[in-house]
């Protein structure tokens, strides 16, 4: 290869890794200005795709989905967005419906649980993450 091949090809690759980690950085981007305006948001699993809403203030944090008698039609669950990676638990007090919960570290799912609907007669519910996580995502069982 010669020495102008080298150089071409060095900068061509240099190239589409600025242009790669520039497409990450902003979708990173979109996720973070989405959560902080409490939009949707978007997650597909295994091919299917949940339409999220956004919580990432203390106080939506601590409702959640309680509260919701009937299981909405426009969302599919809630996705808890946390500043600080910590073990987290979640529970099912006055929740009326099922829920799949996604434990996630930067959008990596690390595990996975399920928190019955609340029934009075048992009391709450709680499941925990299996390690810190910054990311919840609660999925409603239609």
């Amino acid at each position: 290869m010669s020495r102008s091949t080298f150089i071409t090809t060095l900068l061509i690759f240099c190239f589409s890794v600025v242009i790669l980690l520039g497409y990450i950085s902003f979708g990173v981007y979109k996720i973070e200005s989405k959560m902080q305006d409490n939009q949707w948001f978007i997650y597909e699993n295994q091919g299917v795709k949940y339409n999220l809403k956004v919580a990432n203030t203390p106080d939506q944090h601590r409702k959640g989905l309680s509260e919701i008698t009937d299981i909405p039609q426009d969302y599919d669950g809630m996705l808890f967005a946390f500043d600080e990676k910590e073990v987290k638990t979640f529970w099912n007090y006055k929740t009326h419906f099922p829920l799949t919960v996604l434990w996630m570290e930067d959008f990596s799912i690390v595990g996975q649980s399920f928190l019955p609907a609340y029934d009075e007669t048992v009391g709450a519910k709680t499941v925990t993450s299996p390690q810190k996580v910054n990311y919840v995502i609660e999925i409603i069982e239609k």
